[in-house]
Parts: C-alpha cells; structure tokens; sequence
C-alpha cells in the first residue's frame, strides 16, 4: 500500500506497511485500536480495493473514564486529495461521539504534512500544541502538529460541515430502530 519507509502519524505503527504486512498489522490494531477499519474502494469487480486505513486508540486502562482517543488515518499517495480521508474521518468521529460515548478525539500530523493539517483544521480539529522536533525523519528533525475536537463542537457544528455523507443524525434527531434497520438494510 505504501513505499517502505513511509511515517505514518500513529505511534503504533512507526513506519509505513505493505500489502504482505497488512496481516500482522491486524493483530497490532486490534490489541490497541477501539476500531480499525479499512478504507476501500469498489474495483467493479466485488472486490474492495483498500486505499487506506483510520483508527481509534483505545484509552488507557486507567484512563477510560475521560473518554477519549487519538484517531489515526493513513490513504495512499495516489488516493489523496479526493475527498476519501475526509469522508473516513467524519465517519470515525460520528462513530466515537454516537457509538462510543467518546467525548474528545485527538489527531496529530507532522510538519511536512500540511495538507493533512489543513484537512483536519477544516473538519473542526482545533489546534493544540506543537510538539518541536519531536521525530527524526528523512535525515532531520521535524515538528508534529496536536490537534483535538470534541464531541459537542462536532455536533452542533462540523458534522453538517464536513457533508461527507454520513447518515448519523443531524440537529439532535433520534432515530428510530425502524430508521436504524433500514439504513443499516437489516428491515
């Protein structure tokens, strides 16, 4: 999926990963992830081509009571800047705040991703520090970029947003299980 030697912004996945990797990365992922899931692409066939992936941290075991998380998300050179990571965001975060009673979703990039920054200032992420120099990378030092939201700030604002199509309710509607069933196509 990606070129060796790729950094990706999760600390629990140092170095990028390749196809004949993404199995035993499955088993990092579930041992320290809330979720891990693939982000894919129909390929006309049936078959899903993977493009990426977006995770959320599980909190620490004494730490579970503040609710929160860092999400992490990696998409393919040649997928970016097409609107995938940030439909896979808004779904990651309408899934921690409605499903997983989480509270606040923290997310970082590094100095020389400033699109990836942008991205996620955009989608509501606020600007939390800079931790300087904090990683050695491609023969020098380099800066990486705290950022946070939390729940209320994505639903009364950046949810409708984002517009990345998710269905999770807008403007504090309920559904109902009748709703949930068909949407989820289980009627």
């Amino acid at each position: 999926m990606l070129p060796s030697g790729t950094l990706n912004n999760d600390n629990s996945i140092p170095v990028g990963f390749t196809e004949q990797q993404v199995d035993p990365l499955l088993g990092i992922l579930a041992s320290r992830k809330l979720i891990s899931m693939y982000i894919c692409l129909p390929d006309g066939a049936h078959n899903p081509l993977p493009v990426g992936a977006v995770s959320l941290s599980k909190p620490g075991e004494r730490q579970v009571q503040h609710a929160d998380s860092f999400m992490s998300i990696i998409i393919a050179a040649e997928y970016q800047r097409k609107g995938f990571g940030r439909e896979a965001i808004a779904w990651a975060l309408d899934w921690a705040f409605d499903f997983a009673r989480l509270h606040r979703v923290e997310i970082a990039c590094y100095s020389w991703n400033i699109g990836a920054k942008r991205l996620y200032n955009s989608i509501g992420f606020t600007d939390e520090g800079v931790k300087r120099e904090c990683v050695w990378f491609m023969g020098g030092w380099h800066d990486r970029y705290e950022m946070a939201i939390l729940e209320h700030e994505w639903r009364d604002k950046w949810r409708a947003l984002a517009d990345a199509g998710t269905w999770a309710p807008r403007d504090s509607q309920n559904y109902s299980t009748e709703q949930i069933a068909k949407m989820m196509r289980s009627a």
